[in-house]
């Protein structure tokens, strides 16, 4: 998504000519009589490509090198965005000291000035530029611990371009590097003009990289069956990212969209700044491991309130399930979707269920719809809101009222939390459509196994 301020008109009209023609004339992007421009659409909306005429089914859009992109090849996957930022802030520097040195001259066009003008002002992840307070708005303890998890990101690669870089040139960077890239191949890749594409849960395009042939196996055989000058030339050429258009071709007019992937709101909201509304690939995690499966079950079970987990029983009856359940699989975030239960749940639940039925008083037989239930209604009561509180304060910050209205919606529900801390309106928006989402999952899932 491209977000950031809305620079002024002229300043908008040269954005959006410069950064495609600099692909063209000086990345050896094709084709070179381009079928797309980009606009922007509009405040909270940002940039997008549309088409500027009828393109057929399966055409390629724009095909860039990538010689032009930004990768992680040969670095390990712990600092691949470190790497990447730190390579973007190179060639923003490089850009400038280009435009210092020749005014305008031939390096200065050559350089990445006109992507990096078109860049957002910034990314709004989460983990970056969100509040403790706004972050507790999610009320999810496994998305906040993965976004305290990706603040030691930014801490690690503050720490490694300090003297160098501000701190808010890294965050700068960090979020466009973890909201614009793809991952492909075993690395991540950040392409110029092919980023602008928006994602939405209809694509009309898709991506694909296309491996030069001196990048693989097939190099050998082009020196076979080719002549020497034509397998130099093919082996030459290197590898192109495309943006190709669907099945359906794309009419004029029409904005460019891509999936961005059949990812729950968690990935999208951590690693891209938003969420679908009404994701369909939404989930919510029941039980993160088996640890916290027969916790559950061993709970079902006990009299007391104030029930404590008697840790080497638990760990006891961890190891006989992980004996039943055999080697070859990973039970970490079973989790429930709008199309029914994780199979790695479904697994371990009916195998802990056999062992003791794992009913109330411990002799009933519980089957596994109403275990998956009375976990879903627990993780439901836990919540500090409910899903009518939820909807209801949606409708608040959605109605399209003043910012006055939105930010007193902001400061009641701070007010509610206990906290001091302002909440901006528009964070707040985010973490409750969020949370909304986990809690419609939960809701159909109990209505799935029969108990709503």
């Amino acid at each position: 998504m491209q977000q950031g301020e809305r620079p002024p008109s002229r300043v908008r009209r040269q954005q959006a000519s410069s950064l495609l023609d600099w692909l063209v004339r000086w990345q050896g992007a094709t084709p070179t009589s381009l079928k797309v421009e980009r606009r922007f659409a509009g405040e909270g909306l940002g940039w997008c490509l549309v088409a500027t005429a009828d393109i057929e089914p399966e055409e390629v859009i724009l095909s860039v090198p990538l010689t032009a992109a930004i990768t992680s090849e040969g670095v390990d996957e712990g600092r691949w965005s470190t790497h990447m930022a730190a390579e973007l802030l190179r060639r923003q520097a490089a850009a400038a000291a280009a435009a210092a040195a020749e005014a305008g001259g031939v390096a200065a066009a050559m350089s990445a000035a006109p992507w990096l003008d078109a860049l957002p002002a910034h990314v709004d992840l989460p983990w970056l530029y969100w509040s403790d307070a706004e972050l507790a708005e999610l009320q999810d303890e496994d998305t906040l611990a993965e976004a305290q998890h990706m603040r030691g990101v930014l801490e690690t690669a503050c720490e490694e371009l300090a003297g160098s870089f501000s701190r808010q040139q890294v965050a700068w960077t960090l979020s466009l590097v973890h909201s614009r890239s793809f991952a492909q191949a075993g690395r991540h890749v950040w392409v110029p003009g092919i980023d602008m594409a928006n994602h939405t849960l209809a694509p009309n395009a898709t991506i694909r990289c296309l491996q030069s042939p001196g990048s693989c196996q097939g190099a050998a055989a082009l020196d076979e069956v080719c002549p020497p000058d034509t397998a130099a030339a093919a082996a030459a050429e290197p590898s192109r990212f495309e943006l190709v258009a669907g099945e359906q071709g794309i009419a004029a007019g029409q904005e460019v969209t891509i999936s961005y992937g059949s990812w729950p709101s968690d990935v999208f909201l951590l690693f891209f700044g938003f969420v679908p509304a009404d994701n369909p690939h939404d989930s919510a995690v029941l039980f993160y491991d088996l640890f916290d499966l027969q916790t559950f079950k061993a709970r079902l079970a006990a009299p007391a309130d104030d029930w404590e987990p008697d840790w080497p029983a638990v760990e006891a009856a961890v190891q006989q399930l992980e004996a039943q359940l055999g080697p070859g699989e990973q039970y970490i975030r079973m989790v429930a979707t709008a199309n029914g239960l994780d199979s790695r749940l479904l697994q371990a639940a009916q195998a802990l269920l056999a062992v003791g039925r794992g009913s109330p008083d411990g002799r009933t037989p519980l089957s596994v719809p109403q275990f998956v239930a009375l976990r879903c209604r627990q993780l439901l009561a836990a919540y500090p809101t409910s899903i009518a509180d939820d909807e209801a304060l949606l409708r608040q910050l959605e109605s399209g009222g003043s910012a006055a209205a939105a930010a007193a919606a902001a400061a009641a529900a701070a007010s509610a939390a206990g906290g001091d801390e302002q909440l901006r309106a528009e964070q707040l928006q985010t973490a409750v459509r969020y949370r909304l989402g986990k809690k419609r999952v939960l809701q159909a899932t109990l209505a799935a196994m029969g108990d709503v």
